[in-house]
């Protein structure tokens, strides 16, 4: 399930919706209207920063680290220097 975090403007907003993120049955994906950046929420519990882009019509995923080991800032610097 996608679910876009309503206020792209407020870093404590998206941090907010982040941390109170409960595990349901299938993965969900948070993600940032302005930006590429998804938090993947595991069935386990798990949170996962993932950059999501395309090559050649394909989307790819690729792994930034895990919520909260890396921090929304940290994980836009990594995103930028991919």
């Amino acid at each position: 399930m996608n679910r876009f975090l309503k206020s792209a403007f407020s870093l404590a907003a998206v941090l907010a919706a982040i941390a109170a993120a409960a595990p349901e049955a299938g993965a969900q994906q948070f993600r940032d209207r302005r930006q590429s950046d998804v938090v993947l929420v595991t069935p386990s519990g798990g949170k996962w920063w993932r950059l999501k882009y395309r090559i050649d019509g394909k989307e790819k995923l690729l792994s930034l680290g895990t919520y909260p080991d890396i921090s929304l800032k940290r994980a836009r610097e990594k995103r930028n220097e991919a």
